[in-house]
């Protein structure tokens, strides 16, 4: 398991103002970074141990973690989380052409 052990204090300053409709593509080291996008303890747990109540229905395991609700991902691959961003910023430009509001940009201070 690979495990984010010494990162802890990263991972609240950079989630610390981040709220649930903010995307979140985390590591190969992604439980700090659940934990703190409010992933819930249980269901994470359960995908780590490989359970059916868990995030991916045990499928997963603990470094391809999914949750739909608090826009939330990681990936097994080192690096190959940048596609998987990519494609959320796509799709947020994307929505704001067609449906017409803009994005703005919201420094964190």
């Amino acid at each position: 398991m690979r495990l984010s052990v010494g990162k802890e204090a990263t991972t609240v300053g950079t989630l610390y103002l981040s709220r649930d409709s903010d995307v979140v593509v985390s590591t190969h080291r992604p439980h700090n970074h659940a934990i703190a996008k409010g992933v819930g303890l249980k269901g994470l747990a359960s995908e780590i141990f490989g359970k059916s109540t868990g995030l991916c229905k045990g499928k997963g395991g603990h470094m391809h973690l999914f949750h739909r609700t608090k826009n939330f991902a990681c990936n097994g691959i080192v690096g190959a989380s940048f596609p998987q961003v990519a494609g959320a910023a796509f799709t947020f430009k994307y929505s704001a052409a067609v449906m017409g509001f803009s994005l703005r940009y919201r420094p964190v201070i």
